[in-house]
Formats: structure tokens, C-alpha cells, sequence
């Protein structure tokens, strides 16, 4: 793990440690999203889908003997000088716009194809083919053919460039910059991430690779219209469990939750985490479906931070079952966030 974890440490909250390696391993239960947007854990949500629970406790192990960590019984607390250690990366480090629970699944996929694309659009323009593919996935080979039949030649060559253009001036200079100079094309050969990031720390590279794919495609997705959103869009469908999808879907068609779980043979479990999964990546999600005056009423008189409430307490005090809990948190974070 780079030491930039560190900085989801805190001084005050204590991160416990099970529940932090299944963020960090993208566990996809209710319990394991939940803890990752309570604590703003999602952009690193599935960054380490390999990661071993040996080497996990190995390294908090390393952090709490170099005295930047200290274990509680309740969980993790960043010492003084883990704090002072967190306030230098955090200074070092501009990732902001990391986010692997939007785009771990499939960023890496996403810029294969757009640089493939770019290639290949270059020799079109050119009136060239005799060019030696920089890819050589078959699927990303014919999603990319499928594409250039969706347009003219004529309409491709004049477009796609001035959408990555309009993407790049939205950027800092040095991540288009870091994107830019990955482009192959006619009389031009492209160099590769380790190259452009010979001078960091590998693990160190892998961050700010991804740092620059993510925000590139977080502008992208705010281009829907455009041309290179439509390349990529199939690609970018694979950040979204499959089953949840399926879910959604029957919810939108008017299925109730035990239509869903009577059609699919699913467990209401499953279907509340397909719940709870879909309102975490969707803005837009229908919340005036499951949520009711009468089954949200006790929650709406509690007096303490809904980001703070813990479930066992809300049953202290009334039969409010845990998806109708978990989904008005939701509801009533997302609505603070859009309202600050």
C-alpha cells in the first residue's frame, strides 16, 4: 500500500480495521459501501482489489511501529506524527479527483481505447493504414470499429480531437500534459505512463496515472453528447455490478422489491444491497419509492448528525428497519452535499 493511505487516517475518528481493508479491497456488502461513503472512502473504494490481509496487517503493523499510527481498541487513531506525516503527502500529493469507485473498474480499459482511437484517427485523417495497432485486445479492436461506423470519416476526424482538446484545457497542464504525450499517430510514437513517471516511486506512479485517467473521464461523462463519450461509454458500464443492474431495472419497469426477489430468487438481503449499491452511484436515484413519511418519521425527529448514527441506536428507539435507515442516510447526505 502507498503510504498515501495514511492521509484517510484521522486524529480524532478511529478507522477499524476490517471494515477498512474490505473498502480498500471492494467489498461490494451494504455494510462495506456504507462504511466507505460514511467516511468518504469511496475514491478509494476497490483500489487494491488484490490486496492480501497479510500484507494489509503487515503494513498498519510497519505505520504503528514507525509511531504514525496507534491502536485502540475501537480501532486505528493517526498519532502526532502520523498528522504531521499525513499534512506532507497531502501537500505533495494533488489527487482530488481519484475515485476508484466511479471509474477502478474500468479506467484503465477506457484510456486503452481512447489512445487506440487516437491512433487510428490520426492515420484516417492521414489517408493512411498502414499503421502497427498500439492495441490488441479483440473486444476493444471491435468496439472501436463499431464506433467509427457511427459517424462519418469526415465528422470523426473534425470532432474527436476538439472534444479531447475541450477536455484537456479543463485540466491542469501537467495531467493533459501526462495524457497528451501518451498519443501515438502518424510519424509520432507515444511513451508510455513509466516513462512519463520514471522519476516517482512505482507505487507512487500507479497514483498519479490514475489520478489523471479519472479526471479526464469525470469531464468526459459531463459530455454525453460527444463522440468519445459514445466510444467509451460501453466500457465505462462495467463499473456497475451486473445483478444490481439487473435490479434496477425491474424496480424502474414498477416491480416491488419482492416482485424482484421472487423473479431473480433472490434473498431481500441482495436486493437491498442492489438498493443501497444503485443510490450510491446514482444522483438521480428514486428514493420516493422506498422512502415514506411514515417509515422515515422516527429518523427525521433524531436530534444527532445523521452521518454519526449508528443503526443499533435508531432501534433503541423504533422498528425502523436497516435499509430504510442506510437509504435516508443516503438521501439526507447527498441532499446536505448539493445544498453546501
Amino acid at each position: 500500500m502507498d503510504k498515501f493511505i495514511l492521509t484517510l487516517f484521522s486524529e480524532e475518528s478511529k478507522l477499524k480495521e476490517r471494515s477498512f481493508y474490505h473498502v480498500l479491497k471492494g467489498k461490494r456488502s451494504a455494510s462495506s459501501l456504507m462504511a466507505a461513503f460514511l467516511n468518504d472512502y469511496l475514491s478509494v473504494f476497490g483500489m487494491y482489489p488484490k490486496l492480501s490481509e497479510v500484507a494489509y496487517q503487515k503494513q498498519l503493523a510497519e505505520w504503528v511501529d514507525q509511531q504514525y499510527l496507534l491502536v485502540t481498541a475501537e480501532g486505528y487513531l493517526l498519532t502526532v506524527k502520523g498528522a504531521k506525516e499525513k499534512a506532507a503527502l497531502t501537500e505533495k500529493l494533488a489527487l482530488n479527483h481519484l475515485n476508484f469507485f466511479q471509474y477502478g473498474r474500468s479506467a484503465t480499459e477506457a484510456w486503452q481505447l481512447v489512445k487506440f482511437a487516437v491512433q487510428v484517427v490520426s492515420y484516417l485523417q492521414a489517408g493512411r493504414n498502414d499503421y502497427l495497432p498500439i492495441e490488441t485486445n479483440f473486444l476493444l479492436g471491435q468496439q472501436l470499429k463499431f464506433w467509427l461506423k457511427t459517424e462519418s470519416k469526415i465528422t470523426v476526424i473534425k470532432k474527436f480531437p476538439q472534444e479531447l482538446s475541450q477536455i484537456f484545457k479543463q485540466m491542469p497542464q501537467a495531467e493533459a500534459d501526462f495524457l497528451a504525450r501518451q498519443f501515438s499517430g502518424v510519424n509520432r510514437i507515444g511513451k508510455t505512463a513509466y516513462q512519463l513517471l520514471a522519476d516517482s516511486a512505482k507505487e507512487r506512479q500507479f497514483l498519479q496515472e490514475q489520478q489523471a485517467i479519472h479526471h479526464f473521464l469525470f469531464l468526459l461523462e459531463q459530455m454525453k453528447a460527444s463522440l468519445t463519450y459514445q466510444l467509451v461509454q460501453p466500457i465505462l458500464q462495467k463499473r456497475y455490478n451486473q445483478s444490481m443492474i439487473a435490479t434496477k431495472s425491474l424496480i424502474l419497469a414498477g416491480d416491488t422489491i419482492e416482485t424482484v426477489q421472487k423473479k431473480r430468487r433472490l434473498a431481500k438481503g441482495t436486493v437491498y444491497d442492489h438498493l443501497l449499491e444503485w443510490a450510491l452511484f446514482d444522483e438521480d436515484f428514486p428514493y420516493e419509492k422506498f422512502l415514506t413519511w411514515e417509515n422515515t418519521q422516527p429518523l427525521i425527529t433524531l436530534t444527532k448528525p445523521i452521518r454519526e448514527l449508528q443503526y443499533r441506536e435508531v432501534t433503541e428507539i423504533s422498528a425502523v428497519d436497516y435499509f430504510t435507515f442506510r437509504l435516508y442516510q443516503i438521501q439526507e447526505i447527498r441532499e446536505g452535499e448539493t445544498s453546501d
